[in-house]
């Protein structure tokens, strides 16, 4: 086992755990904290929304103004991200795996939206709930263009995402 595996492991164990000791209200910063520990990032948003027709539900923010969310509302029809990870749901997207960073900077989503609040490079995974077509989201970026996520860490969200998620649900039950 390597190094990150015994850390992910690690971390998967304490998310759990914390979901019945960590309060409900101070819960997804307290995990998303743990996050970065094996994953460095500038902010974050986590949240639940309808698949069709798509809307917001409910958000967190870590480190993010929240005039992210209006602003974002003038941008959903252009967001390629959201629509990569809706088309591969439990897959985590790097957007430089969709985009040069060229293409990005002209972007409408980047112009219009990403430049204001900094991001600068993004992962995120959307997780559909079989039941009730409901997605829980994780997106986390960095506000340094220098400062792109790596495969590794792409993988590494990938891993814990599931677990965050159920994790939290189960600190909202307790």
């Amino acid at each position: 086992m390597t190094p990150i595996d015994r850390a992910v492991n690690d971390l998967i164990l304490r998310l759990y755990r914390g979901s019945t000791e960590v309060t409900f209200s101070r819960f997804q910063n307290w995990s998303l904290d743990l996050l970065g520990g094996l994953v460095r990032f500038d902010a974050a948003w986590w949240g639940k929304a309808n698949s069709e027709p798509s809307k917001i539900l409910s958000v967190h923010l870590m480190h993010a103004d929240p005039s992210i969310l209006d602003d974002y509302r003038k941008v959903d029809a252009v967001d390629f991200f959201r629509d990569a990870m809706l088309a591969k749901p439990g897959t985590t997207i790097n957007v430089y795996d969709l985009i040069s960073r060229k293409d990005f900077e002209r972007s409408a989503i980047y112009t219009r939206y990403g430049r204001k609040h900094r991001i600068e490079a993004a992962v995120g995974t959307i997780l559909v709930e079989p039941v009730s077509s409901m997605v829980d989201f994780l997106t986390l970026w960095r506000f340094d263009a220098r400062w792109p996520f790596s495969e590794t860490d792409r993988v590494v969200v990938e891993r814990l995402t599931p677990h965050l998620i159920e994790a939290n649900r189960i600190s909202r039950l307790v």
